[in-house]
């Protein structure tokens, strides 16, 4: 038999955003490595805003932050950290057009006020179609930091989520990175 490679997103794939996990996916999975075969989460998550819950299933391996983290097992096998000369003048662009950024780690992440209060927002208008399990993995409270502790002690970051109130905004600051960086639309 020839061992597979599964690679399983969380975020509306074996996270369901009104039930959780189902015991289903987790039995599949089960499954799947007593038959010898290899099973990796991949999420553009990164590990920090990974449910410690997650971590705790028998995964083979992760993918974090869209391809910039990799390990296997125990073992960091890749990491791609963002530059701190990167990372100001992000900030510095971003702030300057008023947009809501999240600088984000394996260990921790950094929410501008603005970033916060946009994923409040979006978590409150579907907390009452989830259930008390889902709102657990939507947000690690314990490692999400405001800016400023940033600034105080810079911690390494994988990659930038931004809350843009339109693609324009998003368009002119790809333009103005000058292409250095993928910008992912979601």
């Amino acid at each position: 038999m020839t061992t597979k490679y599964i690679f399983i997103d969380i975020d509306g794939t074996l996270l369901s955003y009104t039930k959780g996990v189902p015991k289903s996916a987790l039995e599949a999975i089960d499954i799947a490595r007593k038959n010898g075969h290899k099973v990796f989460i991949n999420t553009g998550r990164v590990k920090s805003a990974v449910d410690e819950l997650l971590k705790f299933f028998p995964f083979d391996g992760y993918v974090f932050a869209a391809g910039g983290y990799v390990q296997i097992n125990d073992d960091v096998i890749y990491e791609n950290i963002l530059s701190k000369e990167d990372i100001l003048k992000s900030i510095e662009l971003f702030e300057k057009h008023a947009i809501g950024y999240v600088l984000e780690g394996s260990e921790y992440s950094y929410y501008n006020k603005q970033a916060l209060e946009n994923f409040r927002k979006r978590l409150e208008n579907h907390k009452n179609n989830m259930e008390p399990q889902v709102r657990r993995h939507m947000i690690q409270e314990n490692m999400v930091y405001p800016m400023s502790d940033y600034f105080e002690n810079p911690q390494d970051i994988n990659k930038i989520s931004l809350f843009a109130d339109s693609l324009d905004d998003i368009l002119r600051l790809e333009k103005e990175f000058d292409n250095k960086f993928e910008f992912i639309n979601y």
